[in-house]
């Protein structure tokens, strides 16, 4: 059952023209709850927004996962089919949005030996300049080169790191760990740069070795908030440098997490999103767009801020953020605590960093490696249209 919280009509008169208009048995007249298949129902039929105003909140459980959802916006398709947006209002989860990738992709075998790659452009402690390392054995065709991670700002930069060695796409586990040292000796593999190198298609933004990507599309998050499996057997590689969030062994779906009579009234939505101008990979172009379809999904800065990182994505602001002042904006968790909360907009000029709403309810950005809220919308709408 749906708890609402902050029932729109409260007398006895307003529930009897509601039934009689929407054609409905079973509003509860004297309580505040509705069963998920009345609340899909009132939607559909147009009442949407005179029974679950804008800012009415209601609770799913299954288990020991209890979340807080709120009505964003009311609206209509282009088919005229009436929708709800609702969120999760809560920083229930703090979740990584991506983690640290390779830095290098092994399209083909890399026998032992010795290696080296280019730093070509100071990025906080990594300086300029060549890095050596030894493979104690071969690497197969699909592994990966990882270890660079939070380089920006280790004591000692590059030198500090190790190369950690996956053997094929989906490893979890180095097979190899190896120190990096200053130096040329060997085979150059590539260059290390904000932008990639533009001779090597296998070499990674250090941006995203360092701190993670902001493809929202490719991010760990996505995947958690669209799956309904069990922790560690939903996470895989979207693209030729992924490596496993810091969630992947211990988060289970966020749909396992949701009652199966609310899954069956939330429908997938196609929405668009940005590209950052410095690096994407695997078939996602820079200072583009993409378009894909998700259940559950991050809300974007327009639809919180009403403004736009430069690219005009027909996007609606919800009406609950309209006239909103940062007070408004911010999220709490259970011991109310303000917390930043993850969206799904990248930050144009960086590969690594994405949007969210901080603490003070003000647009700001964050690494994707950190873990922040991960409070999804989902949308109820008929999935036929009339006739």
């Amino acid at each position: 059952m749906a708890q609402i919280t902050k029932p729109a009509l409260l007398d006895e008169t307003g529930q009897d023209m509601a039934a009689a208009l929407w054609g409905l048995n079973a509003i509860l007249r004297d309580r505040s709850e509705l069963s998920f298949r009345q609340m899909k129902d009132i939607i559909d039929s147009g009442g949407g927004s005179k029974m679950f105003p804008v800012g009415t909140t209601f609770l799913t459980t299954k288990g020991n996962y209890t979340y807080p959802w709120t009505f964003m916006h009311h609206g209509q398709l282009e088919d005229g089919r009436p929708y709800a947006d609702i969120r999760v209002s809560k920083a229930v989860d703090l979740l990584q949005f991506d983690s640290p990738e390779a830095f290098f992709y092994c399209e083909t075998a890399l026998p032992a030996g010795q290696y080296y790659f280019e730093v070509g452009t100071k990025y906080g402690e990594a300086n300029v300049g060549n890095y050596n390392f030894t493979l104690l054995q071969a690497v197969p065709a699909g592994g990966r080169l990882a270890g660079l991670d939070v380089v920006y700002s280790k004591s000692g930069g590059v030198t500090a790191c190790s190369v950690k060695v996956y053997d094929t796409p989906a490893s979890l586990t180095a097979s190899q760990t190896v120190p990096i040292t200053s130096g040329s000796a060997g085979t150059k593999l590539c260059v290390i740069n904000p932008t990639g190198d533009p001779d090597n298609e296998n070499a990674n933004s250090i941006h995203r070795a360092a701190y993670g990507s902001n493809n929202y599309a490719q991010s760990a998050i996505h995947q958690y908030l669209n799956s309904d499996k069990a922790a560690g057997s939903y996470w895989a590689p979207t693209n030729r440098f992924d490596n496993p969030p810091t969630w992947q062994a211990s988060q289970p779906g966020f749909m396992s997490k949701l009652p199966d009579d609310f899954l069956e009234i939330v429908s997938p939505v196609d929405f668009s999103t940005i590209t950052n101008n410095i690096f994407e990979t695997d078939g996602y172009e820079t200072g583009s767009s993409y378009s894909m379809r998700a259940t559950f999904w991050l809300p974007s800065r327009f639809q919180i801020f009403g403004s736009t990182e430069g690219a005009n994505l027909n996007e609606t602001q919800w009406d609950y953020y309209k006239g909103a002042t940062d007070i408004d904006r911010i999220m709490y968790d259970n011991s109310g605590t303000a917390r930043h909360q993850w969206l799904r907009s990248p930050v144009p000029g960086y590969a690594h960093y994405a949007r969210i709403v901080n603490s003070s309810g003000a647009v700001s950005y964050g690494t994707a490696y950190y873990s922040y809220a991960v409070a999804p919308a989902c949308r109820i709408y008929a999935r036929k249209a009339a006739g």
